[in-house]
């Protein structure tokens, strides 16, 4: 389906009546975001209540979509992003308070990522320990995104090959 097509589609159910866009956006759209929401938690039942959070902090938000300059599904990952990280950065602080340290925090990527330049290294930890985004990163260090996009490729490599 079409883009604008689609947006025009969730409008006229939006102005009809909130429960229906919010429908025809769960139908069309839950099965791949709970596939993107199992990418990073890897528990299926956890991943199942985090998308259903994902789904209230769009209900709240859904007027945006059919402006957005994203498509419905882009516009949706976004939000299903910030909810994933917000949801780790949660579990993390209580998994650290009660005594259970993360893998998945910065000092465990960081052996992993001692051949890496400064400025790999600060791509991969911005985006993937801080949660921003390519755009917020290429800012932070005055790049282009394609700039972006090929550090980060290059310390995931790096890590991978640490990995093995």
């Amino acid at each position: 389906m079409e883009p604008t097509v689609e947006k025009e589609n969730l409008k006229l159910r939006l102005h009809q009546s909130p429960a229906l866009a919010i429908e025809y956006l769960y139908t069309r759209y839950s099965s791949m975001l709970l596939g993107f929401t199992l990418q990073f938690i890897s528990d299926k039942k956890d991943a199942e209540q985090v998308l259903m959070l994902i789904f209230e902090k769009v209900y709240d938000k859904m007027a945006e979509i059919p402006d957005a300059v994203l498509s419905v599904y882009c516009w949706l990952q976004a939000e299903a992003r910030k909810v994933i990280l917000d949801h780790k950065n949660k579990t993390t602080a209580s998994s650290c308070n009660s005594g259970i340290v993360s893998s998945h925090n910065r000092s465990y990527y960081e052996p992993l990522l001692q051949e890496a330049t400064d400025q790999q290294r600060t791509v991969f930890i911005e985006m993937y320990i801080n949660g921003r985004s390519i755009q917020q990163v290429a800012a932070q260090l005055q790049a282009d995104t394609a700039s972006v996009q090929q550090l980060l490729r290059e310390s995931l490599l790096i890590i991978r090959k640490n990995l093995q």
